[in-house]
């Protein structure tokens, strides 16, 4: 009851927000100071992204499309306009991705646009995607400046901190297991003035891909003798095939990080970081020489027994 002995006052000094809940008030409070418009993806915890890929992680925003390559996220769209158009910072430097590719699944990247893939989401802790210009953002873009923060030392303030994550994945097309892991350790001394971490993150990844294919449709004389329908021009598929695609991926990360804070209003920060993304696919096809070609008489040896050709000159079967 009321005015009992048993009541006591408590005095709570902080109140401290984790996880998943912990990460959205984070985003709010960034948006909130922000006068822009500015998205923010928070990392749960220490070294746990919500996704595997980058990519993947800013396809969750409002105005953001990827691209994938095999199955993977790899480049991204903000409001319509492609990759190239699109700048990246990570840690507050511009960075640039030009790397290979396979031709007929995502193609070498020769442009100014960021391959997302490369670099493990476990070696960061925040994404910004600033859709608006401001004066404090060097440049600009068309499209948005998205800004890659990897963690470091200072963020954390437990003094030594150590995080280990792991998980497998089955793909049971593949009949493979897909292993997935990450380590970081990070320390400060001197009542906070220094701090040094280091991150490691590796990935595997295979994956089968099953499906047909035509490469294109291609004009020309169709050989129908075989229908008593002589010679037509018409578009059938080049290279009608069934294919099969391996993909074997491997994804190795590091960062390192020193900072220094000798005042509250000085901090000096280094960051090292090192990724090697290898993607190697066989491809393996079934497929029948294709229906035309371009003389008067269609492909030798070729005679169509079969086929129905529509009013636009297109074959829709043979």
């Amino acid at each position: 009851e009321a005015g009992s002995a048993n009541e006591q006052a408590t005095t709570v000094d902080e109140v401290v927000v984790t996880g998943f809940r912990g990460s959205l008030a984070q985003a709010l409070n960034v948006k909130r100071r922000e006068a822009g418009a500015v998205d923010v993806i928070v990392a749960e915890d220490i070294a746990d992204f919500p996704d595997q890929n980058l990519a993947e992680a800013i396809q969750r925003i409002p105005g953001v499309a990827i691209t994938r390559d095999a199955g993977e996220g790899r480049t991204i769209s903000v409001r319509g306009l492609g990759p190239d158009f699109t700048r990246i910072r990570i840690n507050g430097m511009e960075a640039l991705g030009t790397t290979g590719g396979t031709d007929s699944s995502g193609g070498t990247n020769r442009g100014r646009g960021f391959d997302f893939n490369v670099f493990a989401s476990d070696l960061f802790n925040s994404i910004t995607v600033r859709k608006t210009a401001s004066a404090e953002t060097e440049e600009g873009s068309l499209g948005a400046t998205v800004d890659l923060r990897a963690a470091r030392p200072f963020d954390y303030k437990d003094g030594l901190t150590i995080a280990v994550s792991g998980q497998a994945g089955y793909n049971d097309l593949a009949q493979k297991v897909n292993p997935r892991g990450a380590f970081l350790i990070s320390n400060t001394w001197a009542g906070g003035k220094f701090g040094a971490l280091l991150s490691v993150a590796y990935s595997e990844r295979e994956a089968l891909e099953e499906g047909h294919s035509t490469v294109r449709w291609q004009g020309g004389a169709i050989g129908r003798a075989g229908q008593g329908q002589g010679v037509i021009n018409a578009f059938p598929p080049r290279l009608p095939r069934f294919g099969i695609l391996e993909h074997n991926q491997d994804r190795l990360g590091l960062t390192a990080a020193l900072q220094w804070r000798p005042s509250a209003a000085t901090e000096v920060s280094l960051d090292v970081l090192y990724a090697d993304f290898s993607a190697t696919r066989f491809e393996h096809f079934l497929q029948a020489p294709d229906f035309s070609a371009g003389g008067a008489t269609g492909r030798n040896g070729i005679i169509v027994r079969d086929s129905f050709v529509d009013g636009n000159g297109n074959m829709l079967y043979g």
